[in-house]
């Protein structure tokens, strides 16, 4: 083989032929993950409802990578290294309040999933994404489509019904730091999310 055909080659190997993806234990372990996070949302639905919220708190600060949700939000870059962990400590509050109400828990415990179903949508280096179906135990309801992102054993992203959870998050987060005084805006949401608040890392 000639130089020149040689070094066509070596061009076709970088830049033509797909990118490397998840081996196969790494996606083991993802399914293993987000398998272990339907059961412990399951336990904490059973606890008393007074214990909830704190059982979630700590299950979403360990579980969702917050920082990285967080810094999709414009303001993020102009906050100081102490705002920014109160900041992560509203947008965990936020999506505590949103979806960990014992009104939501109580619909999760009437849903299912079967991990021989989950479906490997998108898979690189470091990210796979999951995507699987939640049926109605009694059938009563239409099946629910959940997809989520998963990162080094944390939640990226989760899409309900295609919606992503941190789009909307960033979405309504900039419409409220929109032309407001950073500062104030921080204050007043720590205050609004005192009593959902996560305490995250």
């Amino acid at each position: 083989m000639s130089f020149n055909r040689l070094l066509l080659s070596v061009i076709a190997v970088i830049f033509f032929l797909p990118k490397g993806h998840a081996d196969q234990n790494k996606i083991n372990e993802s399914k293993k993950f987000v398998q272990n996070l339907i059961d412990k949302t399951k336990n904490i639905a059973k606890q008393p409802p007074a214990s909830q919220g704190d059982s979630l708190g700590k299950l979403f600060s360990s579980s969702f990578d917050i920082k990285r949700a967080a810094q999709q939000v414009g303001i993020y870059r102009q906050l100081t290294d102490s705002q920014k962990c109160e900041f992560q400590d509203v947008y965990c509050a936020r999506i505590k309040m949103q979806y960990g109400t014992s009104d939501k828990l109580n619909k999760f415990m009437r849903y299912d999933t079967k991990s021989q179903d989950w479906k490997i949508l998108e898979q690189s280096d470091d990210t796979i994404l999951i995507k699987m179906i939640f049926f109605h135990k009694d059938q009563e309801e239409p099946d629910v489509p959940i997809s989520m992102m998963i990162n080094d054993q944390k939640i990226c992203d989760i899409s309900i019904e295609n919606i992503s959870i941190v789009q909307t998050n960033t979405d309504e987060l900039n419409a409220e730091f929109n032309g407001n005084d950073i500062t104030q805006t921080l204050t007043r949401l720590k205050k609004d999310y005192s009593k959902t608040a996560c305490h995250s890392s």
